[in-house]
């Protein structure tokens, strides 16, 4: 799966691999592929019915995960397919918190088209706006 091959990915799936199983940290094969950009394998997964907005036992989103990693096709794949673009993970971040923590400013202007809150804090009362400060 890190290689992202989407045929091989296909293939289990008609084989009857269930694509909602979860690992021992509760991610399923859509936080796998979200991080490193495979919209193939994205798309494969969001046809056949995966929840986009699938929480892993850190309350991490495939979107939140894709964002943090700077992949904005994968981002827009799953916000074109209904990936809710203020879920909130542990610590309270978003994901415009990693978008604007990391200097990605594709990234946050495209969260922002999707509809991100500005304004949301993470647990310590910051906003992105706190982060893209420090970034310069």
């Amino acid at each position: 799966m890190w290689k992202g091959d989407s045929a091989e990915v296909d293939r289990l799936i008609k084989k009857g691999v269930d694509p909602n199983a979860k690992d021992g940290e509760g991610c399923t094969p859509l936080h796998y592929a979200a991080p490193i950009g495979s919209v193939p394998i994205i798309e494969s997964l969001v046809e056949i019915g995966v929840d986009v907005n699938i929480r892993s036992e850190e309350n991490r989103t495939p979107l939140l995960l894709a964002v943090a990693e700077g992949h904005i096709a994968a981002f827009e794949k799953l916000i074109e397919r209904g990936a809710d673009p203020n879920s909130q993970e542990e610590g309270g971040w978003v994901p415009l918190h990693h978008a604007a923590a990391d200097g990605r400013v594709p990234v946050v202007e495209a969260l922002c088209r999707a509809g991100a809150d500005l304004n949301v804090r993470d647990i310590e009362s910051r906003t992105p706006l706190h982060f893209a400060v420090q970034q310069g």
